[in-house]
């Protein structure tokens, strides 16, 4: 029996393209650099709706980085998420 290769990417991507179509959301998080999603990104951001992709910055494909979405760095998430007063820093 041979395996299947997994399509994540592509039902993912599809999955984001019907929710802005049929739930109204304006807003998505995408927590991959993969440029398999730069096609529902640009669809996105054409159609006025937000798109943020979470990732390693050096890993993002460049047909992504062509949509001039926004990129956070993962490595540098508490610097997203959290207040600098609140960052506890170890010596």
């Amino acid at each position: 029996m041979e395996d299947e290769k997994c399509n994540f990417d592509v039902e993912i991507g599809i999955d984001m393209l019907t929710d802005y179509r049929n739930n109204n959301v304006d807003n998505f998080i995408l927590w991959s650099g993969d440029s398999d999603f730069a096609y529902p990104i640009q669809e996105l951001l054409l159609n006025n709706k937000k798109a943020i992709i979470f990732t390693i910055s050096r890993r993002v494909g460049p047909e992504l980085t062509d949509t001039k979405v926004k990129v956070f760095d993962i490595r540098k998430i508490k610097n997203f998420i959290c207040w600098n007063k609140e960052i506890r820093w170890e010596k």
